[in-house]
């Protein structure tokens, strides 16, 4: 077995799924790999990102939601926007979390704050339907031209 993949190399692994719902190969068996470089660096945050799917879905190591939550959080406070979004769609389908309509919207909000798009998308919805926040097609509209 050849040296350990670097952080860049499992970077550029995580490049070929850019998509997380379609996540990484199945039996890409990396995961220990992306575990050592979180402990090591600060780590590059594709590396973690591909870990938190990990433990979201159980690929190479227990299905761990909490856990997932606490390393997608860690990353959104570190201003990944992608992040922020998928903890927002934990806590509106109650995935790992306690379903909350209001956490839902707080964290599309923070997403769409750092220009991710489907963050955006997501709190139009909420804003337009008054899921966890004040109704408010206006600012709904405006998500949506965003």
């Amino acid at each position: 077995m050849g040296p350990a993949p670097t952080s860049t190399t499992a970077g550029a692994v995580l490049e070929h799924f850019p998509d997380t719902n379609a996540g990484p190969p199945a039996g890409a068996g990396l995961c220990p790999y992306f575990h050592e470089a979180v402990e090591r660096l600060p780590a590059d945050e594709r590396d973690v990102f591909s870990l938190i799917w990990y433990h979201e879905v159980g690929q190479g190591v227990p299905k761990d939601e909490k856990r997932a939550r606490a390393l997608y959080v860690q990353a959104c406070d570190g201003g990944n926007g992608l992040a922020c979004r998928n903890i927002g769609k934990l806590y509106d389908q109650g995935k790992g979390v306690e379903r909350s309509e209001s956490e839902a919207a707080k964290f599309f909000d923070r997403a769409c704050e750092l220009n991710q798009s489907d963050g955006c998308y997501r709190l139009a919805r909420a804003y337009e339907g008054g899921k966890g926040v004040q109704k408010d097609e206006q600012r709904a509209a405006r998500l949506s031209c965003a």
